[in-house]
């Protein structure tokens, strides 16, 4: 392909994975001309993805040296590069929070109380080659978390399970009834919406976003959307544009569309967007805010840092 264009795709690749430009030129090379920049997961793989990160929410927040947040809190993720392959995803990050982040979210359990559901349905963890991995027995896909050490995801999950008798231990090489009966989570196409957002990840880190969420959104469609949220230091009109370019380049796949959402007032909202990646993929509510304000840790005790839900929606 013409050098130009090779050069624009392996930019747009090494941005979304985090990975040096060098590598990007050298893959793409490689791939030949055409197809997306970053590899499409297989239909399992996919619905993996979505699952981890709609199950733990935070999609990168790097734990901050504020004194006044506690160590111990669960939500820090450190997103610092991709690798993303047809067949499996490797998310490298920094070790503060990440282990604790794991131990306490993708576990499965059941809720106390009468009547409480499973959380975490079908997932799996286990260590390979120093790599703590994440699976469903008898399906395809894996999602590899490297930078930390399976030991302390264990330590930090033996807070709420010191007898080692969740679902994941009892029973690694199956899912139970339990967990099928409650089913896996979130609906397919929510979880392909996300799975192409997290291989886009570093788009938003290269603007320099302090942290990204996730939670379910009830779309005009159905109850299958996503909410992605992000919290930059300084992001104004032009900025949201070339995010949003970015985003839906043609050279991704699936392809979005990008719109902004209607307030209730019909007026289009300066800050929330929806992006639309056709029938296979549910529409994500994209926010895109200015400047993190940390306050104190009662807002953090939940793990979302205060940035999760932060009002009603405009529409």
């Amino acid at each position: 392909m013409p050098s130009s264009r090779l050069t624009r795709r392996a930019r747009l690749r090494s941005r979304a994975l985090m990975e040096p430009m060098a590598t990007s030129v050298q893959t793409l090379q490689e791939a030949g001309p055409g197809g997306p920049v970053t590899p499409l997961p297989d239909a399992g793989q996919a619905l993996l993805e979505g699952a981890v990160f709609s199950e733990i929410r935070t999609l990168h927040f790097p734990m901050p040296s504020d004194p006044r947040i506690p160590k111990s809190l669960p939500g820090g993720l450190d997103v610092r590069r991709l690798c993303a392959r047809t067949d499996s995803l490797t998310v490298t990050v920094g070790p503060e929070g990440a282990a604790r982040t794991l131990g306490l979210g993708l576990f499965p359990y059941r809720e106390v109380g009468e009547g409480g559901c499973v959380i975490a349905p079908g997932m799996r963890l286990r260590e390979r080659n120093g790599v703590v991995e994440i699976y469903r027995p008898g399906a395809t896909g894996v999602v590899r978390f490297r930078g930390i050490q399976y030991a302390d995801v264990l330590l930090s999950h033996r807070e709420v399970c010191p007898a080692g008798q969740c679902m994941a231990e009892r029973f690694p090489d199956e899912v139970t009834h339990e967990e099928r009966t409650r089913g896996f989570f979130p609906e397919p196409r929510a979880a392909m919406a996300l799975s192409a957002m997290v291989r886009r990840l570093g788009i938003l880190r290269s603007w320099g976003a302090t942290s990204i969420d996730t939670w379910s959104w009830w779309s005009g469609s159905g109850p299958d959307g996503i909410v992605v949220e992000a919290w930059f230091p300084s992001m104004g009109p032009s900025g949201r544009r070339a995010i949003l370019e970015a985003l839906c380049s043609e050279h991704f796949e699936p392809h979005w569309s990008a719109e902004p959402l209607r307030e209730v007032s019909g007026k289009p909202s300066e800050r929330y967007f929806v992006l639309r990646g056709g029938e296979s993929h549910a529409d994500i509510q994209l926010r895109l805010f200015e400047e993190l304000r940390l306050r104190g840790p009662s807002a953090l005790a939940d793990g979302s840092g205060g940035r999760r839900g932060e009002g009603p929606l405009p529409g």
